[in-house]
């Protein structure tokens, strides 16, 4: 997927691919346009920064690290480049809890699908 088409990409086509658009689907447009925001905002990042895609995101972040873990610095490097996407802290009894559950998964689907 080009960052491109991502960053532009509108609420009725994430609706039609997701058959949103019909009638009784009303009660999932909160979730349309949450889609539609993760979308346009990894585009726009990815744009911003130069990359044509995910892919060349992931690749240029794990080409410029050197170190020993380089799963937990993409993760980092997920949720910080793409906050509304990945960032799931949260409070608990005033203090932050930050689980980044959403990156991970998505480190570890990509480390069993290239290794």
């Amino acid at each position: 997927l080009s960052s491109s088409w991502l960053a532009h990409l509108p609420l009725s086509d994430v609706k039609a691919c997701f058959a949103l658009n019909r009638l009784g689907a009303e009660s999932l447009e909160d979730f349309a346009v949450s889609l539609a925001r993760v979308c346009n905002e990894v585009g726009q990042e990815l744009e911003r920064r130069g990359h044509s895609s995910v892919g060349a995101f992931v690749v240029a972040t794990l080409d410029s690290y050197h170190g020993h873990q380089p799963a937990a610095h993409l993760v980092r490097a997920l949720v910080d480049t793409f906050p509304f996407t990945f960032d799931d802290r949260h409070m608990l009894c005033g203090q932050p809890i930050y689980l980044y559950k959403k990156a991970q998964l998505v480190v570890g689907e990509l480390y069993h699908r290239f290794r």
